[in-house]
């Protein structure tokens, strides 16, 4: 389904759906989980909310991907994302070492790419979820 073709507010509809609604859900379950791995988090963080504001841009963009789509843009971005995260998600898994140079351990970093996943993959799901849902409202309407 092209975006051109696509009846506007329906676009809107999802769109906000997935951005809002995915932010009331995704963030408490990903504040809960960050909280857990450890401290070292919220001061390693700049902007404590950047990932919550990253998270409404996301799926917005996953939205407008499948209006236009462009599904491809989904994995790519991903692909990025996961590409800059890399080198703090390398710890070797050694109890022996129990800080790298940056204070972190392995099963901290092991978390840290959990939650990255979990947001990841809800953003996907609540995206994918709020098209089928703004299709079927509009479809029903008109």
């Amino acid at each position: 389904m092209l975006l051109s073709q696509t009846f506007f507010p329906e676009y809107l509809m999802a769109t906000l759906l997935a951005v809002f609604f995915g932010d009331m859900i995704i963030r408490p379950l990903v504040s809960r989980a960050r909280n857990h791995v450890d401290e070292y988090i919220k001061r390693e963080q700049h902007f404590p909310e950047q990932s919550r504001w990253l998270g409404m841009v996301e799926r917005a963009l996953y939205v407008l991907s499948w209006y236009a789509g462009q599904v491809l843009f989904i994995g790519l971005w991903l692909t990025l994302k996961v590409a800059v995260q890399w080198s703090s998600w390398k710890i070797p898994d050694d109890p022996k070492i129990p800080l790298d140079e940056n204070g972190r351990t392995a099963q901290r970093a092991r978390a840290r790419f959990l939650i990255f996943l979990w947001g990841s993959g809800l953003s996907i799901l609540i995206s994918a979820w709020s098209v089928i849902l703004a299709a079927a409202l509009f479809n029903q309407t008109q």
